[in-house]
């Protein structure tokens, strides 16, 4: 009979073959998104899915071992995964519109909805190790790529903006606006998403289908699904109609959703998703100056 342990270790690692395949998706949605340089000069998309290819193909061999482990053989790890998307739909659709005029309870309320119930469920109730939802503190096995990310998004959206029109002058005179939101778009959200998406829902997709491609791949797409419906209920917008902000929202979460995906798969570790994710983050904010 198989116990816990044995019922993780059934998880395969990423072959050769899950990697070409995710390097290919990634290169396909990086020249489907080309129009998007022709159209606004944005570059984003295709830049994403490049990195996210490089960080694949030069990503260590050897899958960590997840820290996850199901409360029972027979419990399905879907259940945790759903009832911590109830927090997050919960929060995004009902909660947020009643916050949104206000910084301190949007602040309040993506920290209870989209952290503190779910650490109470899995932690708590369930009594899961911190460790299995990356809160582990521990360096991460990739830090040069981590690093390296996040220096390519924040330096290469930070020059669009000063090589711009009076650039300097809204750097300057927006600064207000952007400690705000490193704070709040920046940290705060990058690090509760990363618990809810990397922390908690990818090993328990990867779990449930016995495949770490397919929790990087699926999680990936859930987390670009769930960018799609903040444009719907005007959580994120792009100075663009409705279509196109869905469009573009999709395909800027999706290869950033698989770039996260292969560094957590490579540390189980919060510190580097949540640090990529506050970049993608902080970058946007300075490109929403040129929009203004």
């Amino acid at each position: 009979m198989k116990n816990e342990n044995d019922e993780c270790k059934s998880v395969e690692p990423l072959s050769d073959w899950d990697r070409t395949v995710i390097v290919f998706f990634m290169i396909i949605l990086g020249c489907a998104s080309i129009y998007y340089w022709f159209f606004w000069g944005d570059l984003w998309v295709p830049l994403l899915s490049i990195i996210g290819a490089l960080i694949l193909y030069n990503s260590s061999t050897n899958d960590v071992e997840s820290m996850y482990k199901p409360i029972a053989r027979s419990w399905n790890p879907l259940i945790e995964a759903a009832i911590v998307l109830m927090f997050l739909l919960t929060w995004i659709i009902i909660i947020f519109p009643w916050t949104s005029s206000n910084m301190g309870l949007s602040i309040l309320g993506s920290f209870i909805f989209q952290f503190v119930l779910p650490y109470l469920m899995l932690v708590t109730y369930f009594r899961y190790s911190r460790q299995s939802v990356g809160l582990d503190l521990k360096r991460s096995k990739n830090d040069h790529f981590v690093y390296a990310i996040c220096s390519i998004m924040l330096v290469s959206r930070l020059l669009m903006l000063l090589l711009s029109e009076n650039g300097i002058t809204l750097l300057l005179s927006n600064m207000s606006y952007l400690l705000t939101g490193i704070i709040y778009v920046g940290f705060l959200v990058g690090f509760v998403e990363e618990f809810i998406f990397r922390g908690i829902m990818q090993n328990r997709i990867a779990l449930h289908f016995r495949s770490r491609v397919l929790g990087i791949i699926l999680t990936s797409s859930l987390f670009a699904v769930i960018h799609v419906m903040a444009v719907m209920t005007g959580v994120d917008f792009t100075p663009m109609n409705v279509g196109s902000s869905l469009i573009y929202a999709f395909m800027t979460r999706l290869p950033l959703g698989i770039i996260m995906g292969i560094v957590w798969n490579n540390s189980e570790n919060l510190i580097g998703v949540s640090l990529i994710h506050a970049s993608n983050n902080i970058a946007f904010l300075i490109q929403s100056l040129i929009w203004l």
